[in-house]
């Protein structure tokens, strides 16, 4: 064994994967507090921690040198990559969202994807201003978002993969599953 954390006490119930970006580990918690922690992944030592005072269901994304942690309490918080604090120039500390973001976003250029409830996004990060929204025939909740060239992947509890153009939100495809993806 190298390391455990926490070395005295608790941190709350983690129910994400975790995050990996240079040697730091993003932990986040789905207590009421939504605690973000990065650890040093050599040592184990925390190097900060930091509250959104709501739950953190899904796993944070780093991208380019931005950390990205979505939580229950309609928020989307945004801060450099391996500090708990500090602004990313540019763009808001965070974005109010109008449901709880139960899905992790996914970053192309300056633009975020993702799916809340039955709506998929796409958000201006430097205006914070929507470009498009979908209104998929999607169950109560889109899973995973991803991006690949053009092309945004979405995977949704109705048990459809959808393809949507990330230009314009127009849906390419769907693919039935037979479960939901999450």
């Amino acid at each position: 064994e190298l390391w455990r954390f926490p070395r005295r006490g608790t941190v709350g119930p983690v129910s994400a994967d975790l995050a990996l970006h240079d040697g730091v580990l993003y932990v986040t918690t789905s207590d009421a507090t939504g605690n973000v922690i990065l650890l040093d992944t050599a040592t184990g030592e925390e190097i900060c921690r930091r509250e959104t005072d709501a739950s953190i269901e899904v796993n944070p994304i780093i991208s380019d040198e931005v950390a990205y942690v979505s939580n229950t309490g309609n928020q989307v918080y945004m801060f450099p990559a391996g500090v708990c604090n500090g602004s990313v120039a540019g763009r808001p500390p965070s974005l109010l969202r109008e449901r709880p973001v139960l899905s992790a976003p996914a970053i192309r250029d300056n633009v975020m994807y993702i799916g809340e409830g039955t709506f998929l996004y796409a958000i201006d990060l430097a205006t914070n201003t929507g470009i498009w929204e979908e209104v998929v025939q999607a169950g109560e909740q889109f899973g995973a978002v991803t991006v690949a060239g053009d092309v945004v992947y979405a995977g949704s509890d109705d048990g459809n993969l959808y393809a949507v153009n990330a230009d314009t939100g127009e849906t390419l495809w769907t693919w039935q599953t037979g479960t939901p993806v999450r």
